[in-house]
């Protein structure tokens, strides 16, 4: 794979926004196309949280085991999501798209993506294609190529309340598969200086009780994504704990 210049894909993303600008966008296109992206629930819950993570270290927490993982030594990375068949992670590092294998934390650069705010999951029908946010109040969303790192620009009507009510839940960090759902909550205790607040990533698996799976204690935890097999979760770990109020 090649690295895009940054000028490459903002001109491609504008290019194709200011294309499809003059046509309506059919008005079930956008939610019919989003059913088909791991993580994403047609019925989201109202379980909402904000983990105020800009970006940090890539961790993973094995559920079997019950084990958590750094995977990257360095900070910066953010939004997180297993590649379909598992032995991968996609991540957005400053403008770039970057690739880190889960067994020793390798990351190779993909594409220069400047303009794509989060990933969100893949395509279950097209495993090359990721559902992405970009920085456009017309033109929020867009499937990226994996293996050319060109988007393909979803429509969307911003007039349409399922539109927005969708485009809301994706910008959200809670995540449904199957009978799965992981989301973040905010803990607080008191200490010597003031009350702490942070974010912790949660599980909830078929009706059983939640648990906390990152396990921060006091480090802001978020950005969390299921692993294609359900065995493992993929989340952002702030690099430093946070501040007493």
């Amino acid at each position: 794979m090649s690295i895009r210049s940054p000028a490459f894909i903002y001109v491609a993303i504008i290019g194709v926004a200011l294309a499809g600008a003059s046509s309506a966008p059919p008005a079930d296109s956008l939610l019919d196309r989003i059913m088909r992206v791991l993580g994403i629930s047609a019925t989201p819950s109202q379980m909402k949280g904000d983990s105020d993570i800009s970006a940090g270290q890539v961790w993973i927490v094995d559920l079997e085991r019950g084990t958590r993982t750094a995977v990257t030594a360095d900070s910066g990375y953010r939004w997180p999501v297993f590649e379909p068949s598992g032995g991968a992670i996609i991540a957005l590092k400053g403008d770039s798209l970057v690739r880190i294998l889960a067994r020793n934390g390798r990351v190779k650069v993909l594409y220069s993506i400047p303009g794509v705010e989060k990933l969100v999951g893949f395509d279950r029908d097209d495993p090359d294609k990721l559902l992405v946010t970009l920085d456009s109040q017309t033109a929020p969303l867009a499937l990226l190529s994996l293996e050319t790192g060109h988007p393909t620009l979803l429509p969307y009507d911003p007039t349409s309340k399922g539109h927005r009510r969708m485009l809301s839940h994706i910008k959200g960090e809670e995540r449904v598969y199957g009978n799965a759902r992981v989301y973040v909550k905010t803990e607080s205790k008191q200490g010597m200086e003031g009350g702490l607040e942070w974010a912790e990533v949660y599980l909830q698996q078929d009706e059983s009780a939640p648990r906390n799976v990152s396990r921060g204690d006091g480090v802001n935890c978020g950005q969390p994504s299921l692993s294609p097999d359900g065995k493992a979760v993929v989340y952002v770990r702030a690099s430093s704990a946070a501040s007493p109020d």
